[in-house]
């Protein structure tokens, strides 16, 4: 069973410091299922991130975001807002960051 927990959004920030424009990822499967990255808390992280000044380029919910092919095509369909930020913020598991970090 996976367990997800979302940090608290002053960490988030923290983490984000210096950089001014973001893109969102969030997955379909797990981090769905565990309320912390599904389509509602990537629209509430936007609109958070954008109150504190940050610019999101994009976001993008995948179908499952450890697997390899999803993330390629998710990408794809997102390829200019991709390219076009500074930083990618996951809210899914450790392995959907490895998988989106090695695509």
């Amino acid at each position: 069973m996976i367990i997800q927990k979302q940090k608290p959004l002053e960490e988030i920030l923290d983490a984000l410091r210096g950089q001014s424009k973001v893109f969102i990822a969030g997955c379909a499967d797990c981090a769905t299922a565990c309320k912390v990255g599904g389509e509602e808390e990537v629209a509430e992280m936007k609109k958070k991130l954008e109150a504190a000044g940050k610019t999101v380029t994009g976001t993008c919910v995948f179908d499952t975001a450890c697997e390899r092919g999803a993330v390629r095509d998710g990408i794809k369909q997102h390829q200019a807002a991709f390219e076009a930020a500074e930083c990618v913020l996951g809210l899914h598991c450790g392995t959907g960051v490895q998988t989106i970090g090695d695509t």
